[in-house]
C-alpha cells in the first residue's frame, strides 16, 4: 500500500485525542514527517511521541519538507495555511471550518482546482456508518414532511478530563496570539459586517459546532431554499433557526450548557415513519451512533434501534483521504459542500440581524 508522507498543523485536543493516534495506527498508509503548532514545546512533545523528525512553529517550514499531504486543525482562520499547502503541491485535509467566510471558501475552491490536489474537509460524521444507514432510510422515506435538529452541549473539558491528559499549548508568542485574534475579527467583519457581539458569538458557534449538523443535513436532504427565521439569545450561546426546503421545513437549535451533557440528533418525519440519528460525543472513541426508526406494523407501533458499526468515524475519514490521494477518488466531503454550508451560516445570522427571511446564498 502506498504510504503518504504527511505533516500535521495544529496540535490541539482533537489532534491529540484522534488524528495523531489514528495516523500512527495507520502506518501502512501514512508516514508522519513533521508537526507544527504555535507552541514549540507542544510541537516537540508530539514529534517525540509519534516519531516525527520535524517540529516547528512555522507551517511554511513544514511545507518545505517535501510533504505529500498535510492535516490542518487550527482554532484560527485556516485559509492562508490551506492555500499555502495547496501551492506547495500538498494534498490537504482541513478540519471544519474550512473557511470562515464565503469569499475565503471560494478562494480555496479555486486554489484546489488550480493545484490539482485533493482538498477534503473534516466532517467525520459523514463517514460514520450510522450516517450512511440513516441516509439510506431517508431515501426510502417517500418524502420528508418536517424535522427537528438539535445540538445542545456542555463544556468539552468535562468529557476530556476523563479521557486524555491534554498537553498544554505553552510558550506561544504573544504577537502570534494577537495575529490570530485579529484574523478572526477580520473574518467576522467580512462575513457578517458590523453585527453585535452576540451574533458574532453565534456565528462562531455555527462554524465550530453547527457545521457538522448542517453538513449531515446537506448529505441527506440537500440544500435549503431559505432561512425563514432565526432567534439568538444567551450571549450567542443559544440559537434557533427555521430552514425551508422545497416541500418541508425544519428547525435547528444550537445551545450551550454548564454541565456534562451531549445531545446531537437529527429527526426527520415522513408520512409512514420517523427517523432519528443520535450522535455520541466525538471524544468518546468507538461509542456508537444510533439510528432509530418508528413505524406502524398492522396493530403495532414499532421502534427499531440500529447500531450500524463500532468503527471510529475519525479513522474512516482518514482512510478515505488516503484513497482520494492514491486512487484519485473525489472526497465525499468536498470544499464545495463546505462553502455552501458557510453561505447558509451567513444567511442564518442575517435572518437574526434583520428579523426577515433570507434566501440561502443571497
Amino acid at each position: 500500500m502506498t504510504r503518504v508522507r504527511i505533516g500535521v498543523i495544529g496540535l490541539g485536543r482533537i489532534t491529540q485525542l484522534m488524528h495523531l493516534p489514528h495516523l500512527h495506527d495507520m502506518d501502512d498508509r501514512f508516514s508522519l514527517a513533521g508537526v507544527c503548532d504555535v507552541a514549540l514545546p507542544l510541537a516537540r512533545l508530539m514529534a517525540d511521541r509519534y516519531g516525527a523528525t520535524l517540529a516547528t512553529t512555522d507551517h511554511r517550514e513544514l511545507l518545505s519538507a517535501g510533504l505529500d499531504a498535510v492535516l490542518i486543525a487550527v482554532p484560527v482562520p485556516p485559509e492562508d495555511i490551506v492555500a499555502d499547502a495547496l501551492a506547495a503541491g500538498a494534498h490537504v485535509f482541513v478540519e471544519k471550518p474550512m473557511a470562515w467566510t464565503p469569499p475565503q471558501a471560494r478562494r480555496l475552491i479555486d486554489a484546489a482546482a488550480a493545484s490539482d490536489r485533493v482538498l477534503m474537509v473534516g466532517f467525520m460524521k459523514r463517514y460514520d456508518p450510522a450516517y450512511r444507514l440513516f441516509r439510506d432510510f431517508v431515501a426510502e422515506l417517500g418524502g420528508v414532511r418536517g424535522g427537528v435538529v438539535r445540538c445542545v452541549l456542555g463544556p468539552n473539558d468535562l468529557f476530556l478530563r476523563d479521557l486524555l491528559s491534554l498537553a498544554p499549548a505553552e510558550g506561544v508568542d504573544p504577537d502570534v496570539e494577537r495575529a490570530g485574534h485579529d484574523a478572526a475579527a477580520a473574518r467576522f467583519s467580512e462575513a457578517i459586517g458590523g453585527a453585535p457581539d452576540e451574533l458574532r458569538s453565534a456565528y462562531r458557534g455555527l462554524l465550530f459546532l453547527a457545521s457538522h449538523d448542517l453538513s449531515v443535513l446537506r448529505g441527506v436532504v440537500g440544500s435549503p431554499c431559505e432561512v425563514t427565521s432565526t432567534s439568538v439569545w444567551g450571549g450567542g450561546r443559544w440559537l434557533t433557526t427555521t430552514l425551508r426546503y422545497e416541500s418541508f421545513s425544519l428547525t435547528y437549535t444550537m445551545g450551550g450548557l454548564a454541565f456534562r451533557h451531549f445531545e446531537e440528533c437529527v429527526e426527520l418525519y415522513g408520512d409512514a415513519q420517523t427517523l432519528r440519528l443520535s450522535f455520541p460525543s466525538p471524544f468518546l472513541k468507538h461509542a456508537p451512533t444510533i439510528v432509530t426508526r418508528e413505524y406502524q406494523d398492522h396493530e403495532r407501533t414499532v421502534q427499531e434501534r440500529s447500531v450500524a458499526s463500532y468503527r471510529e468515524a475519525f479513522h474512516l475519514e482518514l482512510e478515505h483521504f488516503h484513497e482520494c490521494i492514491v486512487e484519485g477518488r473525489t472526497p465525499e466531503t468536498p470544499p464545495s459542500d463546505a462553502a455552501a454550508d458557510i453561505d447558509l451560516m451567513v444567511a442564518i445570522i442575517r435572518a437574526a440581524a434583520t428579523r426577515q427571511p433570507r434566501p440561502v446564498g443571497g
